[in-house]
């Protein structure tokens, strides 16, 4: 059986967009909830890893890069899409995480 690695922390909590998005800030509980219940042997917890902002430039243009870097200072939220994925303070920095840890 080979290992599995699963990126887990405080910093992964902190990407997700409330309420009952898909994509809400509880998700990685509920996944840490039911890989604990598991009791799998083969799982390599490591910690998040955070991505440079070149990193994120590969994937998405420096438009929406800067966007997401100004929506991340500001109090209110705002749409970074079409209306499915709202802002708010931090998200940039959160979506780093991601982008690392991935």
């Amino acid at each position: 059986m080979c290992n599995t690695a699963v990126f887990y922390g405080d910093e992964l909590a902190r990407y997700g967009f409330g309420g009952s998005h898909p994509l809400g800030t509880d998700r990685i509980h509920a996944f840490w909830s039911r890989l604990q219940a598991e009791h799998l042997s083969n799982v390599i917890v490591e910690k998040p890893e955070t991505a440079t902002e070149e990193m994120a430039l590969s994937f998405h243009d420096k438009e929406y890069v800067e966007l997401v870097k100004m929506a991340s200072r500001q109090d209110r939220s705002m749409a970074l899409d079409r209306g499915d994925t709202p802002s708010y303070r931090g998200v940039f920095e959160a979506t780093l995480y991601v982008v690392g840890s991935t």
